[in-house]
């Protein structure tokens, strides 16, 4: 078996050569799904192969439009960090017609080794901009295609930077930093009901249980990706969100849509509210509770229409 450096330069070759063949049925095998993006802006999902099809003519779109005739792309680390996963980094430059060079930029990548025998992307993790990178987003992707105002990203990047700390604490089994992100008490609605948590012994137990799960089903990455964020009041802030639980490369569940209310209390935002949750228990049975979203969308409608003003 190849080494995992040259494993991962064989996933690099495989994809530019697919770029300029115009080749989707090659780059699709390159892509596992879910596939997830993270730049400057924020994080990016693609769900299912139509969004891994988007992608493809996008991207290709973009380097045509910007007379890009070669990527130079080189792996410059990569390990074996499970057996069925690489983890590494690579550069990468794109040259024009005229043989300008673009910027250069470094992006880490984790490969799954798929059930057919090809390893295929999953991660793409970078800090610079999907403009800087010449891609385009998918037509899905509002936050990288909405004419917000300053004020509308802002908010934006304030839940999402909140709710990836809850995400990582909870999946890290961090409890004290994860109950931090909450005011009590917090109110849990799902298709089944609504739930409240009263005290930390209640969210202990809670967290407990979402801990036992992710064992369960070998959870290794949780995504809530920020869809809208707006103030109710000058304390009151509501959120929806599209979410993604993940083992390996796989859904544990389909992805679904959510909301949340936020309240500010002694200067800081904390979650009060989450409506729509997926809940405990027999995910593989959750299917057409998750992929309903018509219920997120009235608890969005009643909490607009009536904030209130909650415990603190």
């Amino acid at each position: 078996m190849h080494n995992a450096k040259a494993i991962y330069q064989s996933v690099l070759d495989r994809l530019a050569q697919a770029v300029f063949d115009n080749d989707y049925r090659s780059w699709s095998t390159v892509f596992g799904v879910p596939f997830k993006m993270t730049t400057a802006e924020g994080t990016l999902v693609h769900e299912n192969e139509r969004d891994v099809a988007v992608g493809f003519a996008d991207f290709v779109g973009a380097l045509r439009r910007k007379n890009v005739v070669r990527m130079a792309q080189v792996c410059q680390f990569a390990y074996l960090s499970e057996p069925d996963t690489i983890t590494g980094y690579h550069d990468t430059v794109m040259y024009q017609a005229d043989g300008t060079a673009l910027p250069e930029y470094t992006v880490k990548w984790v490969l799954h080794l798929h059930p057919a025998g090809h390893w295929q992307i999953t991660k793409d993790i970078s800090t610079i901009s999907a403009e800087d990178r010449q891609l385009l987003p998918h037509s899905d992707f509002t936050q990288f295609q909405r004419e917000d105002t300053s004020e509308e990203l802002r908010l934006r990047r304030v839940v999402q930077t909140m709710l990836d700390k809850a995400d990582s604490t909870l999946l890290h089994g961090a409890f004290e930093e994860w109950q931090n992100s909450y005011l009590l008490p917090l109110v849990v609605e799902t298709r089944q009901g609504q739930t409240i948590i009263e005290d930390a012994k209640h969210l202990r137990e809670d967290f407990a249980i979402y801990r036992k799960e992710f064992s369960i089903h070998n959870v290794t990455d949780i995504t809530r990706v920020i869809r809208t964020a707006e103030m109710l009041d000058q304390d009151l802030m509501l959120a929806t969100y599209r979410a993604h639980v993940i083992s390996g490369a796989r859904y544990v569940v389909p992805p679904w849509t959510g909301a949340m209310t936020f309240r500010r209390h002694d200067g800081a935002w904390y979650i009060t509210k989450i409506m729509h949750a997926m809940g405990h228990l027999n995910w593989s049975g959750r299917a057409s509770d998750i992929q309903n979203d018509s219920a997120t969308d009235n608890i969005i409608e009643m909490n607009r229409q009536r904030p209130g003003k909650g415990k603190t």
